[in-house]
């Protein structure tokens, strides 16, 4: 895997890498801090986890995850804002959550160019599933079931703004202005055991619930992803079913503006070699949640195409802020 960092900024809302130089030859003295915007259990969590010994093997120093759930994931987004810039406490998140958050939620404290990205990491399927004795087996069926059922199916997500919650109310839109009830959680930790425990009907959310498709409990009806997970290949996209739906939930690290530049290479290069760590890449590959790793321009661009796709779904959608 080839390794690269670009110092690269872009004006306006969307992403900037603004680490300043300074010297930090001594980086990391002590533990470092991993903001978690979810409860445990969720893929954020997962992939924290299964990186979590390969940072302390390549840093030296302890990598401790921290959560700090609420308001999808802005409580924790604050914070990492307004800490000192100085790496020792950083954070992961899934896009769309914190490029959207301040264009359609009030009281936002933090603006995307807050931030400084080292990269993406891998990125989770993200599906729509159902426990195994729900009245539909196969995505036609649930269409079916939600127009003969208007307001009286409830779907469960990650959160507001969440990418299974976009990509549910898109989904809804496009079947012909499906009427459901979303039930935003904080994090898959939470949506997971409200499906199983009958609290809500249908699950939009990433793949942190492979284990139980793979116990029988748990049922992928489609997911919606650009192509058919490796993992699950008897699951149809949502695109292939005939709906121009596509999402994907990649998840970042990143750290305040204003980081020192050599603090962001050694972060950024750790977090690679644990990235080309066989024992990472074999739990990835486990929780069916594939490899993928972007940084500077490529990044920056990737950012920029899901900032503006995005915004056009918020947009669409009327969840934009008054």
């Amino acid at each position: 895997m080839k390794k690269r960092f670009l110092g690269c900024g872009i004006a306006g809302v969307l992403f900037l890498l603004a680490a300043v130089a300074a010297p930090a030859q001594d980086f990391p003295k002590g533990a470092i801090t991993y903001l978690n915007p979810f409860n445990p259990g969720g893929e954020v969590d997962i992939a924290a986890r299964a990186m979590q010994p390969h940072l302390e093997k390549n840093l030296g120093v302890p990598f401790v995850i921290n959560y700090v759930p609420g308001a999808g994931g802005g409580l924790c987004w604050s914070k990492l804002a307004a800490v000192k810039p100085d790496g020792y406490t950083i954070g992961g998140f899934s896009i769309p959550h914190i490029i959207l958050q301040p264009v359609f939620m009030k009281d936002v404290t933090f603006k995307t160019d807050d931030f400084v990205i080292f990269s993406i990491v891998e990125y989770t399927p993200i599906g729509l599933g159902v426990k195994k004795d729900f009245q539909a087996s196969t995505f036609k069926e649930f269409v079916d079931y939600c127009k003969a059922n208007p307001g009286k199916v409830s779907f469960g997500t990650s959160g507001v703004g969440s990418t299974g919650h976009l990509a549910m109310a898109s989904l809804a839109q496009e079947a012909g202005d499906l009427q459901l009830t979303h039930i935003p959680y904080k994090g898959g930790g939470e949506s997971l055991p409200a499906l199983l425990g009958g609290h809500v009907d249908v699950l939009s959310d990433a793949s942190s619930w492979a284990s139980l498709v793979d116990a029988g409990k748990f049922r992928i009806l489609a997911i919606y992803s650009p192509e058919r997970s490796a993992m699950y290949p008897s699951a149809p996209t949502v695109k292939e079913l005939g709906y121009p739906v596509v999402y994907t939930n990649p998840l970042e690290l990143f750290g305040p503006k204003g980081l020192p530049a050599p603090v962001v290479s050694k972060l950024h290069d750790a977090f690679c070699k644990g990235m080309d760590d066989p024992g990472f890449e074999a739990v990835l590959k486990k929780l069916g949640m594939p490899r993928l790793y972007l940084a500077g321009e490529e990044l920056l661009r990737s950012n920029r195409e899901n900032y503006d796709r995005m915004r056009k779904v918020v947009e669409k959608l009327g969840l934009l802020k008054k």
